[in-house]
């Protein structure tokens, strides 16, 4: 267990699933993959996999064009990542609703679509208008068929449900909301399955982290 910044540990959760899956891609406008450790160590996703797996130094700004990318990819049976802005939220819903998020039932579960949209959320600053400030829109794909939410709360959650997204057979949102991404955050483990992140099993998941033993626990995660 390290102290990370938050960053760092979606980067790393990232990192490592790449390394085990060769075919696996990872799409993005200007959001550069790269972090750095309190000690210097620097990640860079670019440098280490090149701009066939990654996006390079980012792509127009199209989100639709990059979710799209990503699901033709998923579809062909590679895994794949979709990153986009905060005021994008809109643009990939159709793609998810009639494609991503149908496929399993339309083949009658003979195939599968391990895509994840990594989807940043709206916050709450001066000067943003309220396409950049608005909240709460992981519910919108809640309520689509076939896909699964995530919403991580620190840098523990980051990285496990992130690799918990991308090892699922089927498509998932992962919310991101810079407003959890500063101040104090628990260790995060080096390794590949923090908290030995479980299948995602439900549409919505509580986080993952440790809590103190006093604190209650639901009794039907997911609900």
């Amino acid at each position: 267990m390290a102290k990370k910044t938050y960053n760092y540990a979606q980067i790393e959760a990232v990192a490592l699933e790449m390394r085990k899956n060769k075919d696996m891609v990872f799409f993005y406008e200007y959001e550069t993959p790269v972090a750095t450790l309190p000690t210097g160590e620097i990640l860079d996703l670019v440098k280490e996999f090149g701009s066939v797996r990654t996006s390079g130094g980012g792509w127009a700004i199209d989100e639709s064009w990059i979710v799209g990318a990503a699901i033709g990819v998923a579809t062909a049976g590679s895994i794949a990542i979709a990153r986009t802005p905060s005021m994008a939220t809109i643009y990939a819903i159709e793609y998810i609703y009639n494609q991503a998020g149908k496929l399993r039932s339309m083949t009658g579960g003979q195939a599968s679509m391990p895509f994840v949209l990594w989807q940043g959320g709206g916050s709450r600053t001066r000067g943003s208008a309220g396409q950049h400030t608005e909240v709460g829109q992981e519910a919108l794909y809640a309520n689509l068929p076939g896909v699964k939410v995530v919403v991580p709360s620190n840098a523990y959650d980051a990285k496990g449900l992130l690799i918990a997204a991308i090892r699922d057979p089927d498509p998932v949102i992962y919310y991101d909301y810079p407003e959890v991404k500063s101040g104090d955050q628990p260790d995060v483990p080096d390794d590949s399955s923090p908290g030995r992140p479980p299948p995602l099993t439900s549409n919505v998941r509580f986080p993952t982290s440790p809590r103190p033993a006093s604190a209650p626990r639901s009794s039907t995660p997911g609900r």
